[in-house]
């Protein structure tokens, strides 16, 4: 099958978040890994989120850097607790492997558009609608204790404030306002 191309190796979150957008250092190891999943369609990077994304017609590569060791695994079992146990849709896990340290997951596509498309154009009472569901689902998953769903940060407090305090730098990298 051949060697996978490698990915880099950001040295922190802020190299990191200034690779991220660069989808010359990912699109041949994405295209090469789904060469070998024999899934030949053309892949669309997905613009938002931390991991680096992209779609191939209806399957989703996520791809992990070591700075997010564990995430992958995390994502897996919770979105297949996510079609085990609530009735949210949610992306069916395919497959999860590591590329050196990277690791990436394989799942399938949600239909639909994603919301930051169109969101602010739909109706208020669409919106609310759409509000009113996202808060049906949270609540759904709050009644999951999840204790059996491997660890992501043993200290979420400083994750939470981390996440909190790099907010709006992370997405205006990624091309949304400071609003």
């Amino acid at each position: 099958m051949g060697e996978l191309p490698r990915l880099p190796e950001p040295n922190d979150t802020a190299h990191y978040e200034a690779l991220w957008g660069d989808d010359a250092l990912f699109l041949p190891f994405a295209r090469a890994l789904a060469a070998r999943r024999k899934n030949s369609a053309e892949p669309e990077r997905y613009r938002s989120g931390t991991a680096v994304a992209y779609r191939f017609g209806d399957e989703v590569l996520k791809l992990y850097p070591p700075l997010a060791t564990g995430d992958g695994e995390v994502e897996t079992h919770v979105l297949t607790r996510l079609c085990d146990v609530a009735d949210v849709p949610s992306p069916l896990p395919l497959a999860r492997g590591r590329a050196g340290e990277w690791s990436y997951v394989w799942m399938t596509r949600l239909n639909g558009v994603p919301i930051e498309q169109d969101f602010a154009q739909r109706p208020p009472s669409e919106r609310t609608r759409l509000l009113h569901e996202a808060g049906v689902i949270a609540r759904a998953l709050h009644r999951d204790p999840g204790h059996d769903l491997p660890r992501l940060d043993d200290d979420f407090a400083a994750f939470r404030a981390e996440r909190r305090a790099n907010a709006v730098t992370h997405h205006v990298t990624r091309g949304f306002s400071p609003e």
